[in-house]
């Protein structure tokens, strides 16, 4: 139960107001796995999720804990391939691999078939959260846009007190963080006018919110305000400086840019 009221509060994008409390709860779920006994006999959907759960926030996590779910041909079992909510866990999980962890890649193509091949046989709500999971893993999506969407895929927690609760902050929560990215997409708009560029360079992107977009994917946090400006601003002249190599200059005057900030990085580092 605590494992997925923590995955409901992270999809809904509201764990920055509970970050000691998950921080407490999951420290005492990897005591558990790294004691003697361990967990024992848990269900796929459970595995999986502590496993992604325990791997998000930090945690050393074998992924031979899914060993227990394969035969003895080294498979993952036939049987898991009718364990929907399962194989969407194996799946979010198998996003997480690091280099040499063939056993996730494994689970990645072993749940993705199943899923993809239940689609067809599932009512309209079941497959439009199955194709979801699919085409949006949790650890590659951006968890505030996604945020009131997740809705959809929490509809499995209805029936549990916690979760009408829950709801009812990630909404005040969203209306509050949206008033604030608007404000910050202000800021970085006046900016970027302000810097006057786009008069100078009138072929180059003029994308403010693109950038503040794509600051706020990396850091999603509602406290990292000024450091989402900061890096929008960044990725602005990133997309500036691609441009002039693209659009204006010659061979000559971009190998003396290039000299020009080879030099820079050589000072300062």
């Amino acid at each position: 139960e605590s494992l997925a009221m923590i995955d409901a509060i992270q999809r809904l994008g509201i764990d920055h107001h509970f970050h000691n409390q998950i921080e407490q709860v999951l420290g005492k779920h990897n005591m558990i796995l790294c004691s003697k006994d361990g967990y024992q006999g848990q269900h796929l959907h459970e595995v999986a999720l502590r496993f992604r759960l325990l791997r998000q926030q930090g945690y050393h996590v074998p992924a031979d804990m899914f060993k227990e779910f394969k035969d003895n041909r080294g498979r993952f079992n036939q049987e898991l391939s009718e364990n929907i909510a399962g194989l969407m866990e194996l799946y979010e999980a198998s996003h997480l691999s690091i280099e040499g962890e063939d056993i996730l890649d494994e689970a990645g193509e072993f749940s993705a078939h199943h899923l993809k091949a239940c689609l067809e046989h599932l009512d309209y709500s079941q497959a439009k959260v199955v194709q979801n999971k699919l085409d949006y893993p949790y650890s590659r999506s951006v968890l505030r846009i996604k945020a009131m969407s997740s809705l959809m895929i929490l509809s499995d927690f209805q029936g549990r007190e916690w979760i009408n609760l829950l709801l009812d902050i990630a909404k005040m929560d969203f209306n509050m963080v949206q008033s604030l990215h608007q404000k910050e997409i202000l800021q970085v708009t006046k900016w970027w006018k302000d810097l006057g560029l786009r008069k100078e360079l009138p072929l180059a992107r003029d994308q403010s919110t693109k950038w503040y977009l794509e600051s706020l994917a990396c850091l999603n946090d509602p406290s990292l305000s000024e450091e989402r400006i900061v890096l929008a601003k960044t990725i602005s002249l990133i997309f500036i400086i691609d441009d002039i190599f693209d659009l204006y200059g010659t061979l000559d005057e971009l190998t003396l840019f290039t000299q020009v900030v080879n030099r820079y990085q050589s000072t300062y580092t």
